[in-house]
């Protein structure tokens, strides 16, 4: 579904997809490497079919975990400036 994401992206960042007629978009569409039910919800602008095929799409979560030693510059409490006169 990553190339769906890149896909709906696309439209929404560039302004000259917006202006895409018909036939260049269903060929944009037909060009996705995606699941034929998907082509078609995105060729009929289906969002409610679109929204069902995806929410069904696995879904897959990487959880990594952040540093948990302070930075040594912030244990001081001080910030580096010099004090107000």
């Amino acid at each position: 579904m990553s190339n769906l994401v890149a896909f709906l992206e696309s439209l929404g960042a560039d302004g000259r997809l917006d202006g895409l007629t018909g036939a260049d978009y269903a060929a944009a569409v037909d060009q996705l490497d995606l699941p034929a039910p998907v082509r078609e919800a995105l060729r009929r602008r289906d969002v409610a079919a679109l929204h069902a095929l995806v929410a069904d799409a696995p879904m897959m979560l990487v959880l990594v975990p952040g540093d948990e030693t302070p930075d040594d510059e912030d244990d001081d409490g001080k910030d580096g400036d010099a004090p107000a006169a």
